[in-house]
């Protein structure tokens, strides 16, 4: 399996390594970082095409022998540093604002070498200067603002602004703001950005829009796969920090001795963990949940989280991603993403799976 999936399983397992569990449950595998539950009416799409005809009619007791995925190596080859770096040379120079904006995440920008995380923020405080409505844009200035507080970049009136302008019913926007200014020691105010996160309908970092982002100039970057550019995008998604956690050690360090902050942070977890759009966000959400929990000595809200929790691990499939390696799937699995987050992206891959059938072993060659 290439190094991208790989380093994305090992993120997502040491999310859920994290969290302490009352019993061993049954072996569960991983994939991506995370998503919430999927709408009850999205249906993932049934993939019409010859090769998943093919493919789903491969099994019964007529077919001989059906190879298990992990036994057949049909990822193509993983770009070479050298190659990503021509791609972004291509887009970097492009006057598309989205190619140019595709190029700071992949992490570089003529002039910056190396692209530092300064770097990066330098250059997405200018791009958002010039393309103040691009809500990808700032939502990844707001995420790379962590380290960079007392930078005028990430000055608290600036970030309240472009958060009311483009994520105002963001829970994820607040949650950080509200991380951000706590940091600051400025607790009214953290409270309030988190009674806004609390409220929000809507809890989106945006990757999905991002993925599709960065698959798109990837392609028009090089000469790359479909399946080499969900590589490059998801290896530049894994590479950024995840969102949730500035909030999550916020409320860690001031939900257990104070009650506002307890309420507050657990009604935005809540909240976030029914509407956030990746499994990682999921986790996150789950994660604050059992800790604050356990500042409240609830054992049996303990018991209920750790069911949740077994949910989420039986979704994730490592070994499912190895139909990835096939265009028509792929492009359902964007689909699926952009209509119902994570989750439903990998429903396709279950469904797909469920299909096939069984892997039927081969027997070995003479």
């Amino acid at each position: 399996m290439p190094m991208r999936y790989v380093l994305l399983a090992l993120v997502l397992l040491a999310l859920l390594a994290l969290l302490p569990r009352n019993q061993q449950p049954a072996p569960a595998s991983s994939s991506q970082d995370v998503a919430a539950p999927v709408d009850s009416e999205f249906k993932p799409p049934r993939l019409q095409t010859p090769a998943a005809d093919d493919a789903a009619g491969m099994s019964g007791p007529d077919v001989a022998c059906v190879p298990d995925p992990d036994d057949v190596e049909t990822w193509p080859p993983e770009p070479t540093p050298e190659e990503k770096q021509a791609a972004i040379d291509v887009l970097s120079r492009s006057d598309l604002a989205e190619h140019q904006l595709a190029a700071i995440i992949m992490g570089r920008w003529p002039g910056m070498k190396p692209f530092s995380s300064h770097d990066k923020l330098l250059a997405l405080d200018q791009f958002v200067a010039r393309n103040p409505q691009d809500s990808i844009a700032f939502f990844s200035l707001l995420n790379t603002c962590r380290d960079f507080l007392h930078e005028a970049a990430c000055a608290d009136q600036r970030l309240h602004a472009g958060i009311r302008r483009l994520h105002d019913d963001n829970s994820e926007a607040w949650a950080l703001l509200a991380s951000y200014r706590a940091s600051l020691n400025q607790e009214d105010a953290a409270l309030e950005a988190l009674g806004r996160a609390a409220t929000a309908t809507v809890s989106d970092s945006g990757i999905a829009a991002k993925l599709d982002l960065l698959e798109r100039a990837y392609a028009a970057g090089g000469g790359f796969s479909i399946v080499q550019r969900l590589m490059l995008a998801w290896g530049d998604i894994a590479a950024e920090q995840g969102h949730w956690l500035p909030i999550y050690r916020t409320c860690k360090s001031r939900a257990e001795s104070d009650l506002n902050w307890r309420r507050l942070c657990l009604d935005y977890a809540r909240r976030a963990e029914r509407q956030v759009k990746t499994v990682g966000a999921e986790v996150g959400a789950l994660a604050l949940q059992r800790t604050l929990a356990e500042f409240s000595g609830d054992d049996d809200e303990i018991a209920a989280i750790e069911i949740r929790l077994d949910d989420v691990r039986q979704v994730i499939d490592v070994s499912s991603s190895k139909l990835l390696t096939e265009e028509a799937i792929n492009q359902a699995y964007l689909e699926a993403f952009a209509v119902g987050g994570e989750r439903a992206a990998l429903a396709v891959l279950a469904d797909e799976v469920a299909r096939r059938g069984p892997a039927k072993p081969c027997p070995e060659p003479e």
